[in-house]
This record gives structure tokens, sequence and C-alpha cells, in this order.
């Protein structure tokens, strides 16, 4: 596999995103060409993965990383934490794993920089409900916390509103 490739790959996922604040997010954080990348997987006994990171967020110390050669190639897709908030020849694994990079992107620290959360309630036999528009991270979780706290017969999560 040549960056080109995992370039492809990415190019070929984000097809299905029309939000254009993620496209941009996204666009703003990928690596072009992605970069090669040694992945230590310390839960499995330090074994060392070669792969692409594709997309960095440095404000968190994580990059997403595609490294097809794993112990689960179905799912070649990981995220990953890099050493001194920048992508380095090095990075150990948060141990999940993903067949899609926007399922990687999702899951990761970086979507927190944009305002794309909704709250959601669910009650015992009910459909169901959102609370809320689209919100900021932190605005979300503070109102979902809140909610938890006042109604603890409900089920309250703070989820993305955007599909793909």
């Amino acid at each position: 596999m040549e960056p080109a490739d995992v370039a492809a790959l990415v190019r070929n996922d984000m097809a299905a995103l029309r939000d254009a604040r993620v496209l941009d997010h996204v666009t703003e954080l990928l690596l072009t060409p992605p970069r090669p990348v040694r992945v230590w997987v310390a839960r499995y006994s330090g074994e060392v993965y070669e792969g692409f990171v594709v997309l960095s967020h440095p404000s968190s110390g994580t990059s997403v990383v595609y490294c097809p050669r794993d112990y689960d190639p179905a799912d070649p897709w990981n995220l990953v934490f890099t050493p001194h908030e920048s992508p380095t020849l090095e990075a150990w694994c948060s141990g999940d794993r993903w067949r899609r990079f926007l399922d990687v992107y999702f899951e990761s620290k970086a979507v927190a920089d944009l305002a794309i959360w909704r709250v959601r309630e669910r009650k015992p036999g009910r459909e169901p409900e959102w609370l809320s528009g689209e919100l900021s991270w932190d605005e979300a979780w503070g109102r979902v916390k809140a909610l938890r706290e006042a109604s603890p017969e409900c089920a309250y999560d703070c989820e993305r509103a955007v599909p793909y």
C-alpha cells in the first residue's frame, strides 16, 4: 500500500459526507500525503505494525492511522496516541479498530471541536426524543449531566447530528 492508495481510501469514504463543517474540519486535519508510522500495540504483547497517519489532531495528541497488516485486517483504521502532540514515526494504539475512516474520525476527540452535538432523551416505553438543536461538545454534555441528575429514571445521551 502506498500513501496515494491510502489517500484515495480517505477521499472515497469522505464522499458520503454532506456537512460542510465536517468536510472542512477533516480537510484541515488531514496529512497529505499520509505519513508512514510504526504502531505499537501494547495490549497485544508490544507488537509493532506499519501503517500511515492520515489525520492529526495535535491538541488532543491523537491521530487516525490506516494499518492494513495489523492483527485485524478487516478493520484497518485505528486511533493512536502520538507523543508530543504531533505525529511521529511511532505511535501507541488505542486498541479499538474501525472498518471506515469516518467511523474512527467520529469517535476521536477531533469532533469535539465542532458544534454538531444534540441531546437525546430515552424514556421507557417511548420513542427517543431530541431535546436540543446542535450544540458544542461541552454544552451538550453539560445539559446531559444536568438532565441525568434531575431525572435519573430516563436515559440522556450526547449524539452527533451529522449523518454519513
